[in-house]
């Protein structure tokens, strides 16, 4: 059978979370026919809210093939990110996408499944569709997703989530691994590992962190920026809670309960957040050997530092380097 998608767009959606999903279940339909299966796997629609064509954010147009409605006849519903860059966009955006948030509130129980990527899952978190459910959203909104949707079980760091009825996916292109997922999951494990190596994606990606920038300065958050610059200042030291705290002139209870409140962070996290992302910009950036660089963030164990790297990014200091290494 069939399986029927239908792939929602919207003024000011990401572009390429539309068309590349497109291109992705297209291959898979190419792909059955050269290993010779008849008829497509799958059809895909773009739906938009009123049917008519729609704006990206790249300022290019999407034709519609018809509305999104509550009870649309597809199988699997895929909402795309939606084009912002800072954190004081978040209000005014889900303010004026209101209309589409409660068509999805309506619609959740008329299909199989539902998914969003990157900025897309605040969407399906507004509209209750993942309350009490596990989800990740992108890395440099999650401490506001987490703020504001309270009864979500947020997994930050990972790459895509399967909750079942329910899946979401991480930043940027992270629409290739859900659209590969719901491929494996729906179709064959193997027709998405094709598809993969057909288009050249890198499959079998778990975790976002080696992906994240420090982009605290969005925030505009005086305590965050005054903190983050201590410790990279500190940071071959053996940098404590204490010491970060009486340096911004206050308790380490009341730099833990701002973290916590504010970043959903505590101070180690903190503290360990700032020696990786230093580590995996050393990595990148220049030649020095990962003791080397172990002992610029203050490990003087290399068999440590790999440790603490794998368990804090989820690739080990050498595989991070092959792959982001610039030059």
């Amino acid at each position: 059978m069939t399986i029927s998608i239908g792939l929602i767009a919207f003024d000011g959606c990401i572009g390429s979370s539309v068309h590349a999903l497109a291109d992705l279940f297209s291959t898979a339909n190419a792909i059955n026919r050269q290993i010779g299966e008849q008829g497509d796997l799958f059809t895909t629609k773009v739906l938009t809210p009123t049917g008519s064509s729609v704006t990206a954010s790249n300022g290019h147009e999407i034709p519609s093939d018809g509305v999104l409605r509550a009870d649309v006849p597809a199988d699997v519903l895929m909402l795309p990110g939606i084009g912002m860059e800072a954190v004081g966009e978040i209000e005014e955006t889900l303010a004026r996408m209101r209309p589409l948030i409660d068509t999805l509130a309506k619609q959740a129980t008329h299909r199989k499944i539902t998914t969003a990527s990157c900025t897309g899952t605040f969407l399906l978190a507004e509209a209750g569709v993942l309350a009490g459910r596990q989800a990740t959203t992108t890395w440099w909104l999650a401490s506001e997703f987490a703020k504001r949707y309270p009864s979500i079980d947020l997994r930050s760091s990972e790459i895509l989530v399967d909750a079942g009825s329910v899946i979401t996916s991480a930043a940027g292109t992270s629409y290739l691994d859900l659209a590969l997922h719901v491929i494996s999951r729906l179709v064959d494990p193997q027709i998405a590992h094709l598809c993969a190596k057909f288009m050249v994606v890198d499959g079998g990606r778990t975790s976002q962190r080696p992906y994240t920038i420090p982009w605290h300065f969005m925030k505009r958050d005086p305590l965050i920026e005054k903190a983050a610059t201590w410790v990279r200042q500190e940071i071959t030291r053996d940098v404590s809670v204490a010491t970060l705290a009486a340096h911004l002139n206050m308790s380490p209870r009341t730099l833990h309960r701002r973290l916590s409140q504010n970043h959903q962070q505590t101070p180690q996290e903190f503290i360990q957040e700032i020696r990786m992302l230093e580590a995996m910009r050393l990595l990148e950036t220049t030649k020095q050997t990962v003791a080397q660089v172990g002992v610029r963030i203050g490990y003087s164990d290399e068999n440590t530092f790999r440790r603490a790297f794998s368990a804090h990014i989820g690739t080990t200091p050498t595989q991070h380097r092959m792959r982001f290494r610039e030059g």
